[in-house]
């Protein structure tokens, strides 16, 4: 495995953060769907920087783990 690390230029621990980005970039874009499609449906001519707004406050931070 690390024939393959060297290889590829990165490490162990740089694998593995840019795993756990991609886990947490896909969970806050299902919630920022989930949420904007449920203000969407009491809301229909609400524009998307308003909606952004709105549901930004719930969607949770970046944190460097999980």
């Amino acid at each position: 495995m690390k024939d393959l690390y060297s290889l590829a230029g990165i490490s162990k621990q740089a694998l593995h953060k840019y795993k756990l980005r991609k886990i947490h970039v896909q969970k806050v874009s299902s919630t920022v769907i989930e949420e904007c499609n449920k203000i969407r449906k009491n809301h229909k001519r609400m524009s998307c920087r308003k909606m952004y707004v709105r549901v930004k406050e719930r969607v949770p931070r970046w944190k460097g783990y999980i």
